[in-house]
């Protein structure tokens, strides 16, 4: 008896597995976490949002140079809270240590001088006061870029030629002594003595005493640093100049290293939430590692605005703000 051989039909299983692989490549596509745009201001004189903060996915704050704006809608509006209408005052930082305390500080105008601007709230930003700095010396141009508690009572603030101390929540400011010709854009604290900032021309300060004593350390650059952010013991810097942005790292904080990192656009700010590390620039430009740091990968952003500030909730919860009022929202 004969018998034929028939060749298996290959075609209906390939047909198959190339619509099985077509599937779950667009499923995780459709999953990855996007970037949307929220708001954005169409005027061309829209300023911009220095420093974005949210409670809940709801309720957060956006502050521009001139004034403090608060949202219930998840950033689709905002109003007014504390504005400088007649321009006396300029805002440039924004920290909220808890639910119910917050400071923004900056720069005001007294008489014909500029003098040190910290506010405080202790009603979750219903109303503002000036607080007390106990300044030992005068402090030229005075202005103070950028604040960061460590807890409750301890906290740093650091501006152009300015360093300054609380260990009362506040209440009082005393001036620490710093080098002459210094402009520092940030300031963070890991502990009630450790404390570092980063700024103008790649400096970097550092103390371990409670700033009582401050020391530079090697940045490797000479470019600006605008942002330096403590994630328990790693740290992480930002900056750059037209061309070229910059990513710095060190654990514990003694030597920093420069990440492989090639941008054309400045970094502004740098935000470390679950395993991911996310950093936001010029032209909209928005960057994440998975690796530490060692690979980055460019996300697609939905606009080409600069992006001044990153918050997260939450791994999957982050919003970035930047020029024109412009705010972004990481959403599933």
């Amino acid at each position: 008896m004969h018998h034929s051989l028939q060749t298996p039909d290959y075609s209906a299983y390939l047909l198959g597995l190339v619509v099985s692989l077509i599937f779950i490549v667009t499923a995780a596509a459709c999953s990855r976490p996007k970037w949307e745009l929220i708001s954005s201001g169409g005027h061309p004189h829209t300023p911009t949002f220095l420093n974005v903060s949210f409670s809940n996915p709801d309720h957060g704050w956006g502050l521009t140079p001139s004034a403090l704006f608060e949202t219930n809608d998840g950033g689709r509006t905002w109003t007014s809270r504390i504005a400088s209408d007649d321009g006396d005052r300029t805002f440039f930082d924004l920290d909220f240590v808890d639910g119910r305390t917050a400071f923004i500080v900056g720069i005001q105008r007294k008489g014909d001088k500029p003098s040190l601007l910290i506010l405080r709230s202790n009603d979750a930003g219903k109303s503002w006061q000036d607080t007390q700095i106990n300044s030992g010396q005068a402090v030229p141009n005075g202005l103070v870029h950028s604040i960061s508690f460590c807890d409750s009572k301890i906290g740093w603030a650091v501006g152009a030629n300015t360093i300054l101390a609380t260990r009362d929540g506040g209440d009082t400011w005393e001036t620490q002594n710093t080098n002459d010709n210094d402009v520092l854009y940030s300031v963070t604290c890991s502990d009630a003595n450790r404390a570092w900032a980063a700024g103008k021309h790649g400096r970097i300060l550092y103390t371990g005493d409670g700033g009582r004593t401050w020391h530079s350390q090697v940045s490797g650059t000479t470019e600006d640093l605008t942002r330096i952010r403590s994630f328990g013991d790693d740290l992480w810097i930002v900056g750059g100049v037209a061309d070229k942005g910059i990513v710095l790292h060190s654990h514990g904080g003694a030597n920093w290293q420069s990440q492989p990192l090639v941008i054309a656009e400045p970094l502004f700010d740098i935000y470390v939430s679950g395993t991911s590390i996310w950093v936001a620039g010029a032209n909209g430009a928005i960057l994440r590692s998975r690796t530490g740091g060692q690979t980055w990968e460019r996300e697609k952003s939905p606009t080409n605005n600069n992006l001044m500030s990153l918050f997260f909730l939450s791994p999957d919860q982050g919003w970035a703000g930047g020029d024109k009022m412009t705010l972004l929202r990481l959403s599933e």
